[in-house]
């Protein structure tokens, strides 16, 4: 009997600990979320970071014992979470959005978490920016992309192929639309087309290296090779290949393929998206190019190249688009665009296609 008062003694005294420790950490909360400000050190900001990260593992645990009291909180330590990362990043980017910089930047940053939550944050801003280049056409086929606009500084390509991209996808409210090598699949793009009646098939090599998308009404996953693919004759309205072309025949072992030294293959990958594609119909290619060479796992396809992909799309409209980054991106003539002496770590120039099918 008496050990018994004695374990629920000991159980009280938990409980009361846990509730004292419960208001310690709600009072630390809201200190921090009322004392934060946008011209703290970066190195306060880190450790402030990682006494929110505590308190919300603590909250985590505990849920279940003070649902009614930890919800409320739980938010607000995200919340917080999220507003020293902001205020980390503003600091950081100093008004600028050089995503190189920022990722030699966050080498020095020692708390793993925090890196985390840093590469998250840039990936957002990165997709807001993309986004608002999409529905504000700041990269358009009907217009020229000029130095002095100062677009896309810090980004990669990926901020002039996809509006460009969803130039031609917006066309085809209501057509069927191959993303040959699955450069599309991502929420956010979702997000821009949910009021579009498209349906998407995303065909790539590898299953393992992709998170699908689970909409059977509007997306469908096909695995296999760009240069044999099982799909009957004239079956897509529109057929995007972003940044995939130069992979063909390539090193994919990073990607989830085949290691393959055979570059030229890509030939056959054209013609098989010229196949299953409409008449009528529109294909877009972007790719990296410059001065022909092979990088292994990808190759710059040059003047050459161009060519070849223009004869075999003979008898068809085309348009052609060159754009070279020096900071920022901007529209440059075909010779400047085919002149770019590329480097491994960074794509300076890259080459977009359309090609309408007759």
């Amino acid at each position: 009997m008496r050990e018994k008062k004695i374990k629920k003694e000991e159980k009280r005294i938990k409980e009361k600990e846990r509730e004292e420790k419960l208001k310690r950490y709600i009072k630390k909360l809201s200190k921090i979320r009322n004392h934060l400000t946008l011209d703290m050190e970066k190195e306060e900001l880190i450790k402030i970071f990682g006494s929110v990260k505590r308190i919300k593992k603590f909250l985590k645990k505990e849920e279940k014992r003070f649902s009614d009291k930890i919800r409320e909180y739980k938010d607000m330590s995200v919340d917080v979470e999220n507003q020293i990362v902001n205020f980390y990043f503003h600091r950081e980017m100093e008004g600028s959005f050089d995503t190189e910089l920022f990722k030699s930047k966050l080498k020095n940053v020692e708390d793993r978490y925090f890196r985390i939550a840093l590469k998250e944050k840039m990936e957002l801003e990165k997709r807001r920016k993309i986004i608002e280049a999409i529905k504000e056409r700041k990269v358009s086929w009907g217009s020229r992309l000029r130095k002095e606009d100062r677009y896309g500084e810090g980004m990669d390509e990926r901020s002039v192929e996809f509006p460009l991209a969803f130039e031609i996808i917006e066309k085809s409210k209501e057509k069927k639309i191959l993303d040959a090598g699955c450069a599309l699949n991502f929420g956010y793009l979702y997000e821009l087309m949910k009021d579009w009646n498209v349906y998407i098939t995303h065909f790539t090599q590898s299953a393992e290296k992709e998170e699908c998308i689970l909409d059977k009404n509007r997306v469908s996953y096909i695995f296999g090779d760009l240069r044999d693919m099982d799909f009957k004759d004239e079956v897509f309205d529109k057929v995007l290949c972003i940044s995939t072309l130069e992979h063909v025949g390539m090193d994919n072992t990073r990607y989830g393929g085949n290691f393959e030294d055979d570059p030229f293959s890509y030939i056959k990958a054209i013609e098989e998206m010229k196949r299953v594609l409409k008449k009528g119909g529109e294909l877009f290619l972007s790719f990296p190019c410059g001065k022909s060479k092979s990088l292994g796992w990808y190759r710059i396809l040059g003047e050459r190249e161009v060519e070849e992909i223009l004869k075999i799309c003979a008898n068809c409209e085309y348009r052609e688009k060159y754009f070279y980054y020096e900071g920022c991106w901007y529209e440059v003539d075909r010779k400047k665009g085919l002149e770019c002496e590329q480097e491994e770590d960074k794509v300076m120039s890259i080459c977009l296609l359309s090609i309408k099918k007759k």
